[in-house]
């Protein structure tokens, strides 16, 4: 995460607190329910934004 937060120029806690005000759920939280939604077929996080996410973040 730190380096996705360094490539648009946020400090890792500021991304954090970004993301989770437009997502509703930490990064972190994402990336898990991004993996299960890949099993299961469901969207992720706010009207299923994460379902059409390329990579998760590390």
């Amino acid at each position: 995460m730190s380096r996705i937060a360094e490539a648009v120029g946020y400090t890792a806690s500021y991304f954090d607190k970004v993301f989770r005000k437009y997502e509703g759920v930490t990064p972190r939280a994402y990336r898990l329910s991004w993996y299960d939604s890949q099993k299961q077929g469901a969207p992720v996080g706010r009207e299923g934004s994460g379902a059409q996410a390329s990579a998760p973040a590390g």
